[in-house]
Protein backbone atom coordinates (compact mmCIF):
# COMPACT_ATOMS: atom_id res chain seq x y z
CA UNK A 1 0.00 0.00 0.00
CA UNK A 2 2.99 2.64 0.81
CA UNK A 3 4.47 1.85 -2.76
CA UNK A 4 1.08 1.95 -4.55
CA UNK A 5 1.38 5.33 -6.13
CA UNK A 6 4.81 5.22 -6.67
CA UNK A 7 3.99 1.89 -8.65
CA UNK A 8 1.39 4.04 -10.52
CA UNK A 9 3.82 6.93 -11.04
CA UNK A 10 5.86 5.22 -12.67
CA UNK A 11 4.02 3.15 -14.30
CA UNK A 12 2.08 6.07 -15.97
CA UNK A 13 5.34 7.62 -17.43
CA UNK A 14 7.08 4.26 -18.23
CA UNK A 15 8.11 3.98 -22.06
CA UNK A 16 8.52 0.24 -22.55
CA UNK A 17 6.52 -2.81 -23.04
CA UNK A 18 4.77 -3.31 -19.74
CA UNK A 19 3.01 -7.03 -19.23
CA UNK A 20 0.86 -7.69 -16.26
CA UNK A 21 0.17 -11.61 -16.34
CA UNK A 22 -1.83 -12.99 -13.18
CA UNK A 23 -0.30 -16.68 -13.19
CA UNK A 24 -2.13 -19.94 -12.88
CA UNK A 25 -4.46 -20.20 -9.43
CA UNK A 26 -3.40 -16.70 -8.79
CA UNK A 27 -5.56 -14.25 -6.66
CA UNK A 28 -5.37 -9.91 -6.35
CA UNK A 29 -5.59 -8.91 -3.38
CA UNK A 30 -6.73 -6.04 -1.10
CA UNK A 31 -7.61 -3.42 -4.29
CA UNK A 32 -4.34 -4.28 -6.08
CA UNK A 33 -6.19 -3.92 -9.06
CA UNK A 34 -5.87 -0.48 -9.31
CA UNK A 35 -2.25 -0.72 -8.83
CA UNK A 36 -1.78 -2.89 -12.19
CA UNK A 37 -4.74 -1.10 -14.22
CA UNK A 38 -3.77 -1.16 -18.06
CA UNK A 39 -5.96 1.90 -18.09
CA UNK A 40 -2.81 4.19 -15.99
CA UNK A 41 -0.58 3.55 -19.55
CA UNK A 42 -3.11 1.82 -22.05
CA UNK A 43 0.04 2.42 -24.98
CA UNK A 44 2.49 0.27 -23.37
CA UNK A 45 0.69 -1.82 -20.39
CA UNK A 46 -1.19 -4.97 -21.58
CA UNK A 47 -2.82 -7.00 -19.34
CA UNK A 48 -3.46 -10.90 -19.00
CA UNK A 49 -3.99 -13.64 -16.56
CA UNK A 50 -4.39 -17.53 -16.73
CA UNK A 51 -7.40 -19.99 -17.11
CA UNK A 52 -7.83 -20.31 -13.61
CA UNK A 53 -6.53 -16.85 -11.86
CA UNK A 54 -8.90 -14.37 -10.07
CA UNK A 55 -8.73 -10.51 -10.55
CA UNK A 56 -10.39 -9.94 -6.84
CA UNK A 57 -11.62 -6.57 -7.72
CA UNK A 58 -14.47 -7.06 -5.30
CA UNK A 59 -13.79 -9.95 -3.45
CA UNK A 60 -16.80 -12.46 -3.09
CA UNK A 61 -17.53 -12.06 0.76
CA UNK A 62 -17.99 -7.62 0.16
CA UNK A 63 -19.96 -8.42 -3.16
CA UNK A 64 -22.82 -10.71 -1.45
CA UNK A 65 -22.91 -8.04 1.48
CA UNK A 66 -23.98 -5.58 -1.62
CA UNK A 67 -26.05 -7.83 -3.95
CA UNK A 68 -26.72 -10.70 -1.85
CA UNK A 69 -28.03 -9.32 1.71
CA UNK A 70 -30.21 -11.27 3.81
CA UNK A 71 -33.20 -10.39 2.87
CA UNK A 72 -32.67 -11.09 -0.91
CA UNK A 73 -31.62 -14.32 0.25
CA UNK A 74 -34.54 -15.35 2.17
CA UNK A 75 -36.56 -13.61 -0.70
CA UNK A 76 -34.85 -16.36 -2.74
CA UNK A 77 -35.55 -19.36 -0.50
CA UNK A 78 -38.92 -18.32 -0.78
CA UNK A 79 -39.18 -19.04 -4.41
CA UNK A 80 -37.07 -22.14 -4.59
CA UNK A 81 -37.30 -24.24 -1.39
CA UNK A 82 -40.77 -26.46 -1.44
CA UNK A 83 -41.07 -26.54 2.46
CA UNK A 84 -41.17 -23.07 2.85
CA UNK A 85 -43.33 -22.60 -0.34
CA UNK A 86 -45.82 -24.78 1.28
CA UNK A 87 -45.53 -23.80 4.99
CA UNK A 88 -46.56 -20.02 3.32
CA UNK A 89 -49.42 -21.34 1.65
CA UNK A 90 -50.63 -23.18 4.63
CA UNK A 91 -49.81 -19.79 6.78
CA UNK A 92 -52.04 -17.72 4.40
CA UNK A 93 -54.87 -20.90 4.63
CA UNK A 94 -54.89 -20.79 8.45
CA UNK A 95 -57.78 -17.88 8.34
CA UNK A 96 -56.73 -15.89 11.52
CA UNK A 97 -56.34 -18.86 13.72
CA UNK A 98 -53.61 -17.62 15.57
CA UNK A 99 -52.18 -21.17 17.44
CA UNK A 100 -51.85 -22.84 14.08
CA UNK A 101 -50.49 -19.01 12.58
CA UNK A 102 -47.73 -18.77 15.17
CA UNK A 103 -46.59 -22.18 15.06
CA UNK A 104 -46.57 -22.13 11.29
CA UNK A 105 -44.56 -18.84 11.40
CA UNK A 106 -41.93 -20.11 13.58
CA UNK A 107 -41.80 -23.32 11.58
CA UNK A 108 -41.03 -20.71 9.03
CA UNK A 109 -38.45 -18.86 10.97
CA UNK A 110 -36.55 -22.22 11.81
CA UNK A 111 -36.97 -23.23 7.82
CA UNK A 112 -35.30 -19.53 7.01
CA UNK A 113 -32.43 -20.28 9.96
CA UNK A 114 -31.47 -23.40 8.90
CA UNK A 115 -31.17 -22.66 5.08
CA UNK A 116 -29.15 -19.58 5.38
CA UNK A 117 -25.94 -21.25 5.66
CA UNK A 118 -26.00 -22.98 2.57
CA UNK A 119 -27.90 -20.42 0.37
CA UNK A 120 -25.20 -17.52 1.87
CA UNK A 121 -22.38 -20.40 0.50
CA UNK A 122 -24.48 -20.88 -3.32
CA UNK A 123 -24.61 -16.76 -3.72
CA UNK A 124 -20.59 -17.16 -2.64
CA UNK A 125 -20.56 -19.11 -5.43
CA UNK A 126 -22.26 -17.37 -7.77
CA UNK A 127 -20.21 -13.99 -7.02
CA UNK A 128 -16.99 -16.15 -7.73
CA UNK A 129 -18.79 -17.26 -11.19
CA UNK A 130 -18.42 -13.34 -12.50
CA UNK A 131 -14.41 -13.37 -11.14
CA UNK A 132 -13.08 -15.43 -13.70
CA UNK A 133 -10.72 -15.04 -16.58
CA UNK A 134 -12.68 -15.37 -18.91
CA UNK A 135 -15.13 -12.97 -17.48
CA UNK A 136 -12.09 -10.89 -17.43
CA UNK A 137 -11.42 -10.74 -21.01
CA UNK A 138 -15.18 -10.37 -22.00
CA UNK A 139 -15.33 -7.31 -19.91
CA UNK A 140 -12.01 -5.77 -22.05
CA UNK A 141 -9.91 -5.48 -18.24
CA UNK A 142 -7.56 -8.25 -19.70
CA UNK A 143 -6.22 -8.23 -23.12
CA UNK A 144 -6.07 -12.22 -23.35
CA UNK A 145 -6.94 -15.47 -21.50
CA UNK A 146 -3.02 -17.18 -21.69
CA UNK A 147 -2.82 -20.68 -20.77
CA UNK A 148 0.18 -21.26 -17.76
CA UNK A 149 1.93 -24.13 -20.63
CA UNK A 150 1.83 -21.90 -23.19
CA UNK A 151 2.76 -18.48 -21.28
CA UNK A 152 6.35 -18.26 -21.88
CA UNK A 153 6.50 -19.13 -25.48
CA UNK A 154 3.53 -16.26 -25.82
CA UNK A 155 5.06 -13.64 -23.90
CA UNK A 156 8.50 -14.18 -26.02
CA UNK A 157 6.56 -13.15 -29.19
CA UNK A 158 4.44 -10.70 -27.48
CA UNK A 159 7.57 -9.14 -26.52
CA UNK A 160 9.70 -9.20 -29.59
CA UNK A 161 6.45 -7.68 -31.32
CA UNK A 162 6.07 -4.61 -29.13
CA UNK A 163 9.59 -4.37 -29.37
CA UNK A 164 9.49 -4.06 -33.16
CA UNK A 165 6.13 -1.84 -33.13
CA UNK A 166 8.47 0.05 -30.78
CA UNK A 167 11.80 1.03 -33.10
CA UNK A 168 9.49 1.80 -36.19
CA UNK A 169 7.21 3.99 -34.26
CA UNK A 170 10.24 6.05 -33.11
CA UNK A 171 11.56 6.02 -36.26
CA UNK A 172 7.94 7.75 -37.28
CA UNK A 173 8.06 9.69 -35.07
CA UNK A 174 11.34 10.81 -35.46
CA UNK A 175 10.70 11.94 -39.05
CA UNK A 176 7.17 13.93 -38.33
CA UNK A 177 7.87 14.90 -34.54
CA UNK A 178 7.37 14.56 -31.15
CA UNK A 179 4.21 15.89 -31.29
CA UNK A 180 2.79 12.72 -33.29
CA UNK A 181 2.25 10.44 -30.44
CA UNK A 182 3.22 6.56 -30.04
CA UNK A 183 -0.69 5.57 -30.74
CA UNK A 184 -1.05 7.62 -33.64
CA UNK A 185 2.43 5.97 -35.11
CA UNK A 186 0.76 2.44 -34.04
CA UNK A 187 -2.45 3.34 -35.93
CA UNK A 188 0.05 4.31 -39.02
CA UNK A 189 1.93 1.27 -38.70
CA UNK A 190 -1.52 -0.85 -38.57
CA UNK A 191 -2.71 1.01 -41.75
CA UNK A 192 0.64 0.11 -43.54
CA UNK A 193 0.45 -3.44 -42.48
CA UNK A 194 -3.06 -4.58 -43.77
CA UNK A 195 -1.99 -2.98 -47.10
CA UNK A 196 1.22 -4.34 -47.84
CA UNK A 197 2.10 -8.21 -49.63
CA UNK A 198 2.22 -9.91 -46.48
CA UNK A 199 -1.59 -8.87 -45.44
CA UNK A 200 -2.50 -9.64 -49.63
CA UNK A 201 -1.20 -13.35 -49.08
CA UNK A 202 -3.78 -13.83 -46.20
CA UNK A 203 -2.08 -12.78 -43.12
CA UNK A 204 -4.27 -10.23 -42.38
CA UNK A 205 -4.35 -10.77 -38.74
CA UNK A 206 -2.63 -8.00 -36.66
CA UNK A 207 -2.90 -9.92 -33.55
CA UNK A 208 -0.32 -12.36 -35.60
CA UNK A 209 3.03 -11.39 -33.93
CA UNK A 210 5.23 -13.82 -35.69
CA UNK A 211 3.78 -12.13 -39.26
CA UNK A 212 4.15 -8.83 -37.78
CA UNK A 213 7.72 -9.31 -37.04
CA UNK A 214 8.82 -10.69 -40.21
CA UNK A 215 7.07 -7.86 -41.65
CA UNK A 216 8.96 -4.81 -39.80
CA UNK A 217 12.37 -6.85 -40.23
CA UNK A 218 11.98 -6.14 -43.90
CA UNK A 219 12.90 -2.07 -44.08
CA UNK A 220 11.40 -2.76 -48.27
CA UNK A 221 7.92 -2.99 -46.67
CA UNK A 222 7.80 -0.01 -45.06
CA UNK A 223 11.03 2.22 -46.83
CA UNK A 224 8.68 3.93 -48.97
CA UNK A 225 6.13 4.85 -46.60
CA UNK A 226 9.02 6.67 -44.79
CA UNK A 227 10.35 8.55 -47.29
CA UNK A 228 6.75 9.77 -48.07
CA UNK A 229 6.09 11.67 -44.61
CA UNK A 230 9.89 12.54 -44.57
CA UNK A 231 8.75 14.70 -47.70
CA UNK A 232 5.81 15.37 -46.28
CA UNK A 233 7.81 17.09 -43.46
CA UNK A 234 9.95 19.28 -45.67
CA UNK A 235 7.10 20.25 -47.23
CA UNK A 236 5.51 21.22 -44.29
CA UNK A 237 8.54 23.19 -43.18
CA UNK A 238 9.22 24.83 -46.58
CA UNK A 239 5.36 26.03 -46.21
CA UNK A 240 6.01 27.76 -42.86
CA UNK A 241 9.17 29.04 -44.00
CA UNK A 242 6.84 30.73 -46.88
CA UNK A 243 4.82 31.79 -45.03
CA UNK A 244 6.73 34.27 -42.55
CA UNK A 245 9.20 37.43 -44.06
CA UNK A 246 11.41 37.46 -40.71
CA UNK A 247 11.77 33.27 -41.71
CA UNK A 248 12.15 34.78 -45.63
CA UNK A 249 15.06 37.26 -44.58
CA UNK A 250 17.11 35.04 -42.54
CA UNK A 251 17.01 32.13 -45.24
CA UNK A 252 19.91 33.80 -47.36
CA UNK A 253 22.17 34.34 -44.08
Amino acid sequence: LQAGSTIVENLRTYNQPAFVYIPKAAELRGGAWVVIDSKINPDRIECYAERTAKGNVLEPQGLIEIKFRSEELQECMGRLDPELIDLKARLQGANGNLSDGESLQKSIDARKKHLLPLYTQIAVRFAELHDTSLRMAAKGVIRKVVDWEDSRSFFYKRLRRRISEDVLAKEIRGVIGEKFSHQSAIELIKKWYLASEAAAAGSTDWDDDDAFVAWRENPENYKEYIKDLRAQRVSQLLSDVAGSSSDLQALPQ
